[in-house]
């Protein structure tokens, strides 16, 4: 039986709180990261676990303020970083965003997703060349990471490189043969090329898959 809270120190009720985080009763991991927080208030961990799951519960103003506590105790904290700037993303906050995936790409320079994100958020940013950068690093890490070549992908389309769009929408879909979005992408691309028949087809199979949006462009301008 667990002692009472006056005698349990708090390593203890961090993993107490990592259970109940596994077990998905996060209201009761944060009650258990809490008491953790009160015994050792500089507890990094205890507050980066505590967001995670104030996540789960889509507390994200609450989760970002214990991501950020995490992060003053121990600013090499990844998780902190990596989790903080997905909250600032998720509110558009594109350029304190950067901030947190720069520290992360500084102290981890191997870390594919963070590489993944910041070429979304570049994306976002209208840094499409920027972009591209960090998703060839992204590929460069995991060759066979289809995600990374429908982005780059998506970037080289807005900036008009068709072909070599095409080149990576084709290479996600060697990979995940059942990629809607990349089929999509492709669709798009052909069509804006004047390849309206094949244009046509990978819309099709996008539609297949269960692209909502390629459905449309089907109807509306190959049926």
């Amino acid at each position: 039986m667990p002692g009472t809270s006056n005698n349990r120190n708090a390593t203890e009720f961090l993993l107490e709180g990592n259970q109940k985080l596994r077990d998905n009763d996060p209201e009761s991991a944060i009650a258990s990261y809490t008491m953790a927080i009160g015994k050792v208030p500089n507890n990094s961990y205890a507050y980066c676990n505590r967001a995670v799951a104030k996540t789960k519960l889509k507390q994200f103003e609450g989760a970002l303020k214990d991501f950020l506590e995490a992060l003053k105790i121990n600013p090499y904290n990844k998780k902190a970083l990596f989790s903080s700037a997905m909250i600032k993303i998720k509110s558009k906050n594109y350029e304190e965003a950067m901030t947190d995936l720069d520290k992360l790409i500084y102290i981890n320079p191997d870390y594919k997703n963070a590489y993944l994100i910041r070429g979304d958020t570049k994306y976002n940013l209208k840094d499409y060349k920027g972009g591209i950068l960090d998703l060839t690093k992204a590929i460069e890490i995991d060759p066979n990471d289809s995600i990374a070549y429908n982005r780059r992908g998506e970037c080289k389309l807005v900036i008009k490189d068709y072909h070599s769009a095409i080149k990576d929408f084709e290479k996600a879909i060697g990979i995940n043969q059942k990629f809607a979005e990349a089929y999509k992408n492709l669709g798009d691309t052909k069509y804006k090329l004047y390849n309206y028949t094949h244009g046509c087809k990978d819309w099709k199979k996008a539609a297949e898959l269960g692209n909502k949006n390629a459905r449309e462009l089907l109807e509306k301008y190959c049926e």
